[in-house]
């Protein structure tokens, strides 16, 4: 489930093209301004400042105070303004590209048509203090630079992808509140106004039905109503009723049906309270639960934008593929859990990504295969093929120029045929050595059996005999007698 639940993520985002530095020398200067930690934390910070000085604003403050606010609100205005003319500039139109930004650049419109036209909202339209308000959302850019608001950020998630969910369980509860109005209307409409019924609460029309049961679907004073919806005679009268001075004859007078009235209360309650109100609970601690669940896992949303942020840097233009020789430089600068620091080549190899036409991988094999290693080996079942098999035509969707393109190989393939070519060469180096000292060894043999052909015949025994007794007679003095050999044998 995990492993599905986070395959189906990778198909929601794509690469984006990395935004290029202006030739021109202004909008350089502002592009360098507006992509700097700096001036991002320069903007947070006063973000923080114009909330403090919104929380200045009081009831029944001094004439002083209230125009000292304006000037502030008015310096304010002027900053975020500065902000986002330095940003369009240097960004140009990709300012419009994030959220954010679009986000930012509409409070900034509000804000100086509030400052504008502020008499003219205060007496038609609205206060302006309330687009001031707006901008406080603003310091939910902060949630995306503070770690330590993962937490925050978590339960966020969750509502937003509860959202759908919320709307389907709230027309629900709208379809439950237009029956029971329907209802109330028919046996409370006439009820006399007693207790916690007046002009504004009862039943007479279908609209204040409406408001009625929509404030008792938070269990707010339901009792006081169910009491006053059980009036009878004498506080009351049974026979007709009394509308704008003239009298009409009804079935039960102004009085109501007690007993309907307790029917009516206590299935409302417990079928909205009880029921379709918990399912609101139910779906926002399911997708709680799924989101803590994927950070346990260990794979994340931020994890999948910060994949996509450093595979800009190798591809700039957003090709969706990088080359074969980057990836082991690419995975080691990724932050934990998808990054493995180097030396990482058999860990790559052994994924198998598949390698395209041009020694190309694409963004989606790598990121799945790196997801892959971080969930672990998956149990091979008919219903996790047919996953599997739902994940690849959404990713056939979502990348469409993945398709087109046939794999020529993979990093398996490739790692063995590099192995095998390396292999080959060794060998081939190996017999050149082997046989160049073969061809040294017998061209040295030939050259000294020619040497030894050319030497003069050894000299005999008898000349060697008579050299070696000269050797041994001194001038002046006879030779020494000369013994044959056996003689010599035998004397020892």
């Amino acid at each position: 489930r995990n492993y599905y639940h986070t395959m189906r993520k990778l198909g929601k985002k794509k690469p984006q093209k990395t935004i290029r530095r202006p030739k021109n020398r202004v909008q350089e200067f502002f592009f360098d301004v507006a992509v700097s930690n700096r001036f991002e934390l320069t903007i947070v910070v006063l973000i923080f400042l114009n909330m403090m000085a919104m929380m200045v604003e009081h009831y029944r403050q001094e004439p002083a105070v209230t125009q000292c606010l304006e000037v502030v609100n008015i310096a304010f205005t002027t900053v975020f303004t500065m902000e986002a003319v330095i940003k369009i500039v240097g960004l140009r139109w990709h300012y419009f590209r994030q959220a954010w930004n679009v986000f930012d650049f509409v409070i900034v419109v509000l804000s100086i048509v509030g400052a504008v036209l502020s008499d003219i909202m205060n007496s038609v339209f609205v206060t302006p203090t309330l687009l001031r308000v707006v901008r406080i959302f603003r310091i939910g850019r902060v949630l995306r630079l503070i770690k330590a608001a993962k937490g925050i950020r978590k339960l966020l998630f969750a509502l937003v992808i509860s959202l759908p969910a919320l709307v389907n369980i709230g027309a629900l509860l709208l379809l439950v509140v237009f029956i029971y109005a329907i209802i109330g209307m028919i046996f409370f409409g006439n009820v006399v106004h007693t207790g916690a019924l007046n002009d504004l609460v009862n039943f007479e029309t279908f609209g204040r039905s409406m408001v009625l049961l929509f404030r008792l679907t938070t269990s707010a004073g339901w009792n006081d109503i169910l009491y006053s919806l059980m009036v009878q005679p004498p506080d009351c009268n049974s026979t007709h009723v009394i509308r704008n001075g003239v009298a009409r004859p009804t079935l039960n007078g102004n009085c109501s049906f007690p007993e309907m009235a307790v029917i009516f209360m206590a299935s409302f309650v417990f079928v909205t309270r009880l029921i379709v109100i918990n399912l609101y609970i139910a779906i926002i601690l399911e997708n709680f639960n799924q989101a803590h669940e994927q950070e346990e896992v260990g794979i994340t949303d931020d994890d999948f934008d910060m994949f996509y942020m450093v595979w800009e840097r190798y591809d700039p233009h957003a090709s969706q593929y990088i080359k074969y020789e980057q990836l082991s430089e690419f995975v080691d600068e990724l932050d934990e859990p998808l990054g493995i620091p180097k030396p990482n080549i058999i860990a790559l190899t052994s994924f198998d990504i598949p390698i395209v036409e041009g020694d190309k991988l694409h963004c989606l094999d790598v990121l799945v295969a790196l997801v892959r290693h971080v969930l672990g080996d998956i149990e091979d079942s008919d219903h996790f093929r047919n996953t599997l098999d739902e994940i690849e035509k959404k990713f056939r969707e979502t990348f469409p120029t993945r398709v087109r393109t046939v794999a020529i190989s993979t990093t398996m393939r490739r790692k063995k045929e590099d192995i095998a070519a390396k292999t080959l060469q060794r060998a081939w180096r190996r017999h050149r050595v082997q046989r160049a000292f073969r061809q040294v060894t017998e061209n040295a043999m030939a050259l000294a059996g020619k040497s030894l052909s050319s030497l003069p015949p050894p000299p005999s025994q008898a000349s060697l005999g008579s050299a070696a007794s000269l050797r041994h007679v001194k001038p002046g003095k006879p030779a020494p007698p000369q013994l044959p050999c056996a003689d010599v044998l035998e004397l020892t």
